[in-house]
């Protein structure tokens, strides 16, 4: 039992699926927040339990004289739900 639920937890991982439909969610909820171009520098995932997940990271924008200002994003997850989106300037 214990061999089938660590190759379970390898096949997860190798298979890049571990958390990604959250952080899509979260980089869709970035680039809709941004006004012109938005940059995705680092992604962070944290999961607490089953059903609380955490993905934040830094983030570029870029406003619309091409200059670009740096900004911290986080989203906390409830399943399958962004629960709270915050996007915050400065690094």
């Amino acid at each position: 039992m214990k061999n089938i639920f660590v190759a379970f937890i390898i096949t997860l991982l190798l298979s890049g699926c571990f958390g990604q439909d959250q952080i899509d969610a979260c980089h869709l909820r970035v680039n809709q927040a941004a006004e012109h171009t938005a940059e995705i520098v680092t992604t962070e995932t944290k999961r607490k339990g089953l059903e609380y997940y955490n993905v934040s990271g830094l983030v570029k924008l870029q406003n619309g004289f091409g200059a670009w200002s740096n900004h911290r994003y986080n989203c906390n997850f409830a399943g399958d739900n962004i629960r709270d989106f915050t996007l915050i300037k400065g690094w």
